[in-house]
């Protein structure tokens, strides 16, 4: 998937100087920190969501889980 993305002047001119002294393209390095600061929400959201979990709703949601063997493609 490809998109097109607006970056202030100011902003690219100082991406574009940190990338070429660590030898990264422009794109790499953009690419780079969009994916460390979508992992980095996406976490944030996982840790909120956990706040509102008790190990009792664990507990109850751990106990539908069957007993059984796993399928032959799901073992490790």
């Amino acid at each position: 998937m490809n998109l097109k993305i607006q970056i202030p002047d100011k902003l690219y001119k100082q991406a574009m100087v940190f990338a070429n002294n660590n030898n990264f393209k422009i794109e790499d390095f953009i690419n780079y920190q969009f994916i460390a600061n979508l992992e980095g929400f996406l976490i944030n959201q996982i840790n909120e969501r956990a706040k509102n979990v008790n190990r009792e709703d664990f507990e109850r949601i751990l106990a539908k889980v069957p007993d059984v063997e796993p399928n032959e493609c799901d073992r490790l």
